[in-house]
């Protein structure tokens, strides 16, 4: 009978399918003993892989190594540490005991390893950060360091009172305590309410970006000017493809009633950052009494951000130095990345200092999205066709190519309708959009069926977006579609109907379209992220 070594087992550690048993696991475990850290990592992997089965072997050998050198109960440590991270077993109450070990290679590991621990409760967070505290008097500058790291990571107010205090003149322990002070910051931050309240009106005027897809800024300037006061300027520069300056004043959350915007940033005014460093001046002007008075109209609690950066090749020694000093210009403000409700961007280009503020609020537009497919629309440009087709209250409307059903919410949320109806070939999707429309509270006809050989009865309006041929459908099948489409929804169009569509090729479409007795009334091109397409209103006129 052949008895496996180490050399024969440790490949098999290599195979996502191997899962070590009770005989094979003595042998791994020598590997902390006599392998190098490669075959440690190799063999944890593959312990990992028969799961709480592994512990009691990890345990014996880790009482085994007790007063034999150290760096060998570390190692055991660690891979019990792994078991722990992962929540196997009772391994988080063996890895909190060796907190107390009597090694101090073995402290160390037990501290690194508490410091990945997820999911923790607040007792359990409080508990763990006493035992660690109370370590930090009388641990070795090694041990120190990791303690700092991993209080950084689970502590508190009792962490924070550490790190105020008198550290040891060491360059790593001052790096690991900057983070430490920041993680914890975020952390009792995170204790309030803290949210963004759109309903707060600005009482003054700031410069507003909205941003939509190019090509669609005429319809979202349509609806600012419904939005918008009469005597408030028009609004109208744009100073790039898909973006739309203005000034605005009043409620933010106003904004959301279009609906063929993407979103809204606030456009601080350029600044010149002179002598100051990039981090300096970015904390300069977010900590100026008008740049905070726009935080607190739209937060409550804490602010919460993430910084970007354009422009500079220091970002993080940037955000570290303007986040250090709006610590001190506006105690309020906490860079929290993952938990954050403000995104800021500051752009550097020859010395001058461009800021966007993006307020991360909820978009209540689009809440019935529950469900999508491949290539359907973006929400904000099926809320385009809509617009493109017009709303009047005796419509019977009919969406050829239904998709998720985004162009049949938008129609139904725009306003009465007499009938409404979608089809597509793909009943996956038909499912989505009928998830999709209960969500919106919008009743349509739903059916799995060829748009080309539907008969719906006359309608007055069709809204759709077709396949394209970029993702769906090759271009040769897209124009063999067109070819009988085209002249199909010719004899379902009442006189005097219209239909808004996209078109990846009017050169080939419009023909068909002039041929089928159809007039196209109005064309815009899109740009649907590199994939330039033309917005129609094609009617079919009294007269023809």
């Amino acid at each position: 009978m052949t008895t496996d070594t180490l050399d024969t087992l440790l490949p098999r550690c290599d195979r996502a399918d191997y899962m070590p048993g009770k005989k094979a696991f003595p042998v791994l475990m020598s590997a902390f003993t006599d392998a190098d850290a490669d075959a440690q990592k190799r063999v944890t992997r593959a312990l990992l892989r028969a799961g709480e089965a592994a512990l009691p072997s990890i345990k014996r050998s880790l009482a085994d190594a007790d007063g034999a050198d150290g760096t060998v109960r570390a190692r055991i440590a660690r891979c019990l540490g792994r078991f722990a991270a992962e929540g196997i077993g009772e391994a988080r109450i063996d890895m909190e005991r060796l907190l107390a070990d009597a090694d101090e290679h073995t402290r160390r590991a037990a501290v690194q390893a508490v410091g990945q621990w997820k999911d923790l409760s607040e007792d359990d967070e409080a508990r763990l950060e006493a035992l660690m505290v109370a370590m930090w008097a009388v641990e070795p500058l090694a041990t120190q360091r990791a303690l700092i790291r991993s209080l950084g990571r689970l502590g508190g107010q009792r962490t924070q009172t550490l790190l105020k205090g008198d550290l040891p003149d060491d360059p790593e322990i001052e790096r690991l305590a900057e983070e430490a002070r920041a993680f914890v910051t975020r952390r009792l931050s995170r204790q309030g309410d803290s949210h963004l309240d759109g309903t707060r009106p600005l009482r003054w005027p700031v410069t507003m970006r909205v941003t939509c897809k190019p090509g669609l800024e005429d319809f979202v300037l349509d609806e600012l000017r419904e939005l918008l006061p009469p005597n408030w300027p028009t609004p109208g520069a744009r100073p790039a493809p898909g973006v739309i300056r203005f000034p605005f004043q009043g409620r933010p959350d106003a904004l959301f009633r279009s609906r063929v915007m993407i979103d809204f940033t606030i456009e601080l005014p350029r600044q010149f950052t002179g002598e100051m460093a990039p981090g300096e001046a970015a904390a300069s002007l977010l900590g100026s009494a008008p740049v905070q008075a726009i935080f607190r109209a739209m937060t409550e609690g804490q602010i919460r951000y993430r910084l970007q950066w354009s422009g500079t090749g220091k970002q993080r020694q940037d955000t570290r130095a303007c986040v250090a000093a709006l610590a001190t210009r506006a105690p309020a403000m906490v860079n929290d990345p993952s938990e954050r409700l403000w995104d800021i961007e500051v752009r550097l280009t020859d010395g001058k200092m461009d800021v966007l503020l993006r307020p991360l609020f909820e978009d209540p537009r689009f809440a019935w999205r529950v469900g999508d497919i491949p290539a359907a629309s973006h929400p904000t440009l099926a809320a385009a066709l809509v617009r493109v087709a017009g709303v009047d209250k005796t419509d019977h409307v009919w969406d050829p190519f239904a998709g998720s059903g985004l162009e049949l919410v938008e129609r139904g949320l725009a306003g009465p309708y007499a009938r409404m109806i979608g089809t597509d070939t793909d009943a996956k999707a038909i499912e989505v959009a009928r998830a999709n429309l209960k969500a919106a509270g919008i009743k349509a006809a739903l059916s799995v069926t060829k748009a080309e050989t539907f008969e719906p009865g006359l309608v007055d309006v069709i809204i759709t977006n077709p396949p394209l041929g970029s993702r769906v459908a090759d271009g040769a099948a897209v124009a063999d579609l067109m070819a009988v489409f085209i002249p199909h929804i010719a004899s379902i169009l009442k006189p005097g109907g219209r239909m808004a569509w996209l078109t990846r090729n009017p050169r080939k479409t419009d023909p068909l379209v002039v041929k089928a007795g159809l007039t196209v009334t109005f064309a815009q091109a899109v740009d649907l992220g590199g994939v330039f397409v033309t917005m129609q209103r094609v009617e079919k006129l009294s007269s023809n």
